[in-house]
């Protein structure tokens, strides 16, 4: 079941995430634009506004899940970071210009999420591969199952969210191994 929290913001962070004036909000409300009960509520001091009202009178942030990827700011650069260490090359060095960190850039077309699915995914295995011959005497099963479950993890997931997310526990794990055998 969806929470119902997750698509309510203060007005604060409304006016943030749109890049709007708290008063360009507050203006809505008063007008009845924003009707309270459905699209705005105040609890004490606090305006809650919810994302689909925001999105109907100020614009779509493209999607939802861009409304999350706008708090990772260093997402790209995350992606891009991995892919070329992966790769071992710079961001414009391998034959598919796929570690270019513009390429996980929000807001693209679907086009975009999957070309950075794909370099992700194949990151892993590179990643996973590396580890295994570097490190398989001493790895433990549950760091070999972690390592092929985030792999494939990365591989069906289903948007940039999930993506980034799973990059960075792979990342994360790939981190810790490589520090505990040190």
């Amino acid at each position: 079941m969806n929470n119902p929290f997750e698509s309510l913001l203060t007005l604060e962070e409304a006016a943030e995430k749109w890049d709007l004036k708290d008063s360009d909000i507050l203006e809505k409300i008063l007008d009845n634009i924003f009707v309270q009960g459905r699209d705005v509520k105040k609890i004490d001091n606090t305006w809650l506004v919810d994302i689909s009202a925001m999105n109907r009178e100020f614009g779509n942030l493209n999607k939802e899940s861009d409304l999350i990827m706008s708090n990772m700011p260093y997402a790209n650069l995350s992606y891009e970071s991995y892919i070329k260490n992966a790769f071992e090359c710079d961001r414009d060095g391998d034959p598919a210009k796929l570690a270019n960190g513009d390429i996980f850039d929000i807001g693209r077309d679907e086009n975009q999420f999957y070309l950075s699915k794909a370099a992700v995914s194949y990151a892993a295995v590179i990643y996973n591969n590396r580890i295994r011959e570097e490190f398989d005497n001493t790895l433990t099963d549950q760091e070999r199952n972690s390592l092929k479950d985030l792999a494939r993890s990365i591989g069906q997931s289903d948007n940039k969210d999930e993506l980034y997310e799973f990059m960075g526990l792979h990342n994360s794990l790939i981190w810790s191994i490589q520090d505990s055998e040190k």
